[in-house]
C-alpha cells in the first residue's frame, strides 16, 4: 500500500510519499539466505526487503 500527497503553489509543488505503509518484509516470513556466510544461497525476492519508506521534496517550475 503506498501513499502519496502534492500540492502546487505558484511555481513550486511539494510533495510526500509513503511506501509499504503495513510494513510487509520478506524476511518476516522466509530466510532471505541460506546456508555458510562464505558461500550463502539467496532466495528469490518476492516482496519489499525493506521496511516502511517515507520521502518528500519541492518541484520548482524554472519558466
Amino acid at each position: 500500500m503506498d501513499f502519496l500527497l502534492e500540492k502546487a503553489v505558484h511555481h513550486f509543488t511539494f510533495f510526500i510519499a509513503a511506501e509499504n505503509l503495513f510494513n510487509y518484509k520478506q524476511a518476516n516470513y522466509s530466510p532471505i539466505f541460506s546456508g555458510p556466510e562464505v558461500n550463502p544461497q539467496f532466495s528469490h525476492i518476492r516482496a519489499p526487503l525493506e521496511g516502511r519508506v517515507i520521502n518528500a521534496g519541492v518541484r520548482t517550475d524554472l519558466r
